[in-house]
């Protein structure tokens, strides 16, 4: 066998700051609330420019979207449009609420949900689309909306990859 030089997959960008706020969380010893998750929702806010609405930090995306279902109202029965170019978080989360998942391929140019297949779609069970904006590419927001509007759906937003 040659000698073959090993490509890495996957090499962690950990900087000092990084680990310093790592460690203060640490050292206070509150990992999923208290003060410096109060911080991190609060500068997010900020920055959001948010007005009468709140960042509510999550240990998963996974958790996000399950409790996003769960508060529009999605259950069992319910069919929930997602992409099929995407992590599986989205599929756990609808069928943690006992929904269905409804597959839809995505649009080549954002890498965002075809609407217009999504349309197809859509039957008297389709209660929500979850758009996603992968890659912080954004999808096609406007068709989205317009799309829930037509056909009264609630619209959950993938937005971690966002940021």
């Amino acid at each position: 066998m040659t000698n073959v030089e090993r490509i890495p997959v996957f090499l962690p960008c950990i900087d000092n700051d990084t680990k310093k706020h790592v460690n203060d969380a640490l050292d206070v010893g509150w990992l999923g609330m208290g003060p410096l998750v109060k911080e991190f929702e609060e500068r997010i806010a900020n920055f959001l420019d948010l007005k009468d609405r709140f960042v509510v930090s999550t240990n998963t995306g996974t958790a996000a979207l399950h409790i996003a279902l769960r508060a529009a109202g999605i259950g069992s029965g319910d069919e929930v449009i997602t992409p099929s170019f995407n992590y599986v978080a989205d599929q756990q989360a609808i069928k943690m609420t006992g929904a269905d998942v409804v597959m839809c391929d995505i649009q080549d140019d954002n890498l965002g949900i075809d609407c217009k297949k999504a349309e197809e779609l859509i039957s008297d069970k389709t209660k929500a689309i979850i758009p996603l904006h992968f890659a912080g590419i954004p999808c096609d927001q406007n068709q989205v909306f317009e799309l829930a509007k037509k056909y009264n759906l609630r619209v959950i937003e993938d937005a971690m990859h966002a940021f």
